[in-house]
């Protein structure tokens, strides 16, 4: 299992996260969109440089 986890860097609340048999993209692009509907738009998100991180999907996700 993987886990994909949005942290508040300054809390270190958990904002949104997602288990997955698989590290692809949507389980990335689902924590996110999960948190951000929960929490609000964050100024600023720092991730890690992986595939599921600079897929165009997620990249747009990030623009929108």
């Amino acid at each position: 299992m993987y886990l994909v986890a949005i942290i508040d860097w300054y809390s270190r609340k958990i904002m949104g996260y997602e288990l997955s048999q698989t590290l692809n993209k949507e389980p990335v692009i689902k924590a996110v969109t999960d948190g951000v509907n929960k929490h609000g738009e964050p100024i600023i998100l720092n991730s890690d440089q992986g595939s599921q991180f600079t897929s165009p999907d997620y990249i747009d996700l990030l623009k929108q």
